[in-house]
């Protein structure tokens, strides 16, 4: 590629992440001056679906200022019986983006990260919560433009992973919700805390913190979020704040998640 054609790529990736961070930050101002979003990302979760879900489809997309951009989807289905029921549970999952490093010092670069995995489980749903447990494979594919020894997770590798995801309403008006998830494939890690309270009907306003990495990379998460929002068909999050990594260090995140099923 050209450097020209480079240069127009590192614009249009940076106009992305850039109009993706404000459009969350409009999102979260408008609705604030009217009644007041690998792994990478993580989609919404629902104590239970609205109606008797079959299948939950999951989509989420985050952006920071230090050059990481990922999309991951999932779709959820109950094995026997329905979402709103305890039961079984088989989910697909897949991910892909590219993020910034440094491959030298004062020399930084994009890698490319791809991953899917298929795990089966068993969700507990009670009317003030829900616990759900996944086990099962996943694939992860990591790449950079050049050799980097230095870089410890690279290429392709199969991992078993397991996936913990809790979502409590422990009073009146109030959520909690903790999610966690660990692959053997390069040791890759995620896990996030989010705490809320309802906003007149709009959806749960509070902190998030969330720290995700491998063998090579790391990022740490604070920031806040508004989720469970209900927009016809759609549940909708957005969330965003402050993020450090080990290449850009400080920075800014935003995320916006969708949650649909049938």
């Amino acid at each position: 590629m050209s450097l020209s054609a480079r240069s127009l790529c590192r614009g249009a990736g940076l106009a992305t992440r850039w109009g993706l961070i404000a459009a969350a930050a409009s999102l979260v101002s408008a609705l604030s001056s009217a009644a007041f979003a690998q792994q990478w990302y993580m989609p919404p979760a629902a104590v239970v679906p609205p109606t008797d879900w079959l299948v939950a489809i999951d989509v989420s997309g985050t952006a920071t200022s230090n050059h990481t951009d990922f999309v991951y989807g999932a779709t959820t289905f109950a094995l026997g019986g329905t979402l709103q029921q305890s039961g079984l549970r088989l989910r697909l999952e897949g991910l892909g983006g590219t993020y910034g490093f440094e491959q030298a010092p004062n020399v930084t670069t994009t890698g490319k990260q791809y991953e899917g995995g298929a795990l089966v489980g068993y969700q507990q749903v009670w009317n003030w919560g829900s616990l759900g447990t996944y086990a099962g494979v996943n694939v992860r594919e990591n790449t950079v433009p050049s050799a980097d020894p230095t870089n410890t997770a690279l290429g392709t590798r199969v991992g078993f992973k397991a996936v913990v995801d809790a979502y409590l309403l422990p009073a009146p008006a109030t959520m909690m919700s903790v999610y966690g998830s660990y692959s053997t494939a390069y040791d890759a890690y995620y896990a996030r805390f989010r705490a809320g309270y309802a906003l007149f009907g709009f959806g749960y306003l509070g902190p998030e913190v969330a720290v995700l990495g491998d063998d090579y990379y790391n990022q740490t998460r604070v920031g806040a979020h508004l989720s469970a929002m209900q927009l016809g068909a759609l549940q909708v999050g957005v969330s965003g704040g402050y993020v450090w990594d080990r290449a850009y260090k400080d920075g800014y995140y935003g995320t916006l998640e969708l949650r649909t099923g049938f």
